[in-house]
């Protein structure tokens, strides 16, 4: 079992505990618990980032192939997960500060979906 499914059914007020009741545990253990926990606190707003990403591309005039909207959709889905993943894997391992790496993907597709809003006015 991977570390990640084992933090998955934990409540968040345990890990909270665990965090201030365990302030000596190892730097390696510290930073994969606090990864997780801001990982846990991030996922719910991917709903919303998935709402911002999408008007541009409703926004749109004109008709374009159903392939085409699939094909993006595709992609834009593939690429928030491999942020994500690089993400979560830099809070791990120290490269990033914990809830920079678990709120990258919200933020750079945030941003990206802004940018494509003021595009389409």
């Amino acid at each position: 079992m991977s570390q990640a499914s084992r933090t998955a059914d934990i409540p968040l007020a345990q890990i909270f505990n665990y965090l201030r009741l365990h302030s000596d545990m190892p730097k390696s253990f510290s930073r994969w618990l606090h990864t997780q926990l801001h990982g846990r606190i991030a996922e719910p707003f991917t709903c919303l980032v998935v709402v911002f990403i999408a008007l541009p591309f409703g926004a749109l005039s004109g008709r374009r192939n159903v392939f085409v909207g699939v094909a993006a959709s595709i992609f834009i889905v593939f690429a928030y997960y491999v942020v994500m993943s690089v993400g979560m894997a830099f809070g791990t391992r120290g490269w990033l500060p914990p809830w920079l790496a678990a709120w990258l993907p919200n933020l750079a597709f945030t941003g990206t979906a802004i940018w494509l809003i003021r595009r389409v006015r």
